[in-house]
């Protein structure tokens, strides 16, 4: 809840994401690059609430979503690997 001008103003909001990624990797000695990408969905909604006046503002919404990215796993022992993006 939050007070704009004295008057209590209720501000509510939801942010969703689904997302599938697939990583490929070169499995060669102790540093291995790889590349990744994914698509899915990304969801917002929100309302903002005024005491006596109700919901003043109500928006939502859906779209597409992509991420490509890549990077290097190090393996310094058998035991221990490090990823860095």
């Amino acid at each position: 809840e939050v007070s704009v001008a004295g008057t209590p103003v209720d501000l509510a909001a939801n942010l969703t994401t689904g997302m599938v990624n697939l990583v490929v990797r070169v499995p060669v000695g102790p540093v291995q690059p790889y590349a990744t990408g994914g698509v899915g969905v990304i969801r917002a909604s929100g309302d903002v609430e005024v005491p006596f006046l109700g919901s003043v503002l109500s928006i939502s919404g859906q779209d597409f979503g992509m991420n490509v990215g890549g990077g290097l796993y190090v393996f310094p022992s058998e035991h221990l690997g490090i990823r860095a993006d």
